[in-house]
């Protein structure tokens, strides 16, 4: 019998979801929410509703993958989602790094779970290699290129000595920039994912002694120009750092030599640098913007988020007499 689940959200990433999620085995698509259930017919008038708590509420449906960018009715449906004891996977970094010390006092209540390896890095599955394969292990500093509609601005002003206008107008048609690309381009993505990286290093809410956030949207081709002639590039860099048992998180454009290994980092293509004293430095890199790679990892929590219940199961199974 195959595992329902709900998926709430039908852009660019909802899109994705729907089409990977049905290629898997074991699971059944059985209901979509979106805004204007008219315009989406062609999925099947039974399989759409235009309210997402409909899902949520359905006792047959015991977990929601969210993929919507409203802060404010993805913090609605993850609390009640949550409280009624589900699995909610979510993409929406801007809600889960403004709430995410009280939706886990939610998931540790009432039994469900909260899952979120979508909200940073796109298909870099740099959640789980902290909050598993890392735990335990001293943090001391993160440092990468977090936000990829920047890095593909950038990217092409270099290698096109275009316009940031025109760059930005390119990301957007290819679907790596939002219509409103604000968060993006003004550095605050770059801080919502970095703050939820801090709060997995320290599991709970980061105390955060210092913060600087700026963004891309001030960059000319002078400068990049400017960079060029010096063999350098321009790259928006988010930092990570343990000082004095506090953390800082440092985002800005830096100038990077091809020393450095986030210089080669071009596109919308993510890359994550992790170090501690036990490990040395560890670096990921991915596609890190677009619906395939974003809804890549929310069907990897998908299938993770099936394992605890596995382990429940077999702690009952071998206590029984």
């Amino acid at each position: 019998m195959k595992q329902k689940i709900g998926i709430i959200g039908y852009g660019n990433v909802g899109k994705s979801l729907v089409n990977q999620c049905r290629a898997l085995p074991g699971f059944e698509v059985a209901t979509i929410a979106v805004k204007h259930p008219k315009k989406h017919t062609s999925l099947g008038k039974n399989l759409l509703t235009g309210d997402a708590l409909e899902i949520i509420n359905n006792p047959e449906i015991d977990v929601i993958l969210e993929a919507i960018d409203r802060e404010e009715d993805a913090l609605e449906y993850a609390q009640t989602a949550l409280q009624l004891g589900k699995t909610y996977i979510s993409a929406n970094k801007k809600m889960l790094a403004s709430h995410l010390p009280k939706l886990l006092r939610l998931e540790k209540v009432h039994g469900g779970q909260l899952l979120f390896e979508a909200a940073v890095g796109g298909a870099i599955p740099i959640i789980r290699v902290l909050s598993t394969h890392l735990r335990g292990q001293e943090i001391t500093r993160i440092r990468g290129i977090l936000n990829g509609t920047c890095n593909y601005i950038l990217s092409q002003m270099t290698a096109r000595s275009i316009s940031f206008e025109k760059a930005l107008a390119d990301a957007q048609k290819l679907g790596f920039a939002e219509a409103q690309p604000t968060s993006d381009i003004d550095g605050h993505d770059a801080y919502y994912k970095s703050y939820l990286l801090a709060s997995i290093i320290e599991g709970q809410q980061p105390d955060v002694s210092r913060m600087k956030v700026e963004g891309i949207r001030t960059i000319t081709q002078a400068d990049i120009l400017d960079a060029k002639k010096r063999s350098q590039k321009i790259k928006l860099v988010a930092e990570i750092e343990r000082r004095e048992g506090k953390l800082t998180i440092d985002i800005r454009p830096r100038i990077l030599n091809d020393q450095d290994s986030l210089y080669h980092i071009e596109n919308e293509t993510n890359a994550v640098e992790i170090e501690g004293p036990n490990f040395q430095k560890l670096t990921l890199i991915g596609p890190g913007a677009g619906g395939k790679p974003t809804a890549s990892a929310m069907v990897s929590d998908l299938i993770n988020a099936q394992q605890p219940q596995v382990a429940k199961i077999k702690q009952l199974i071998l206590a029984l007499p």
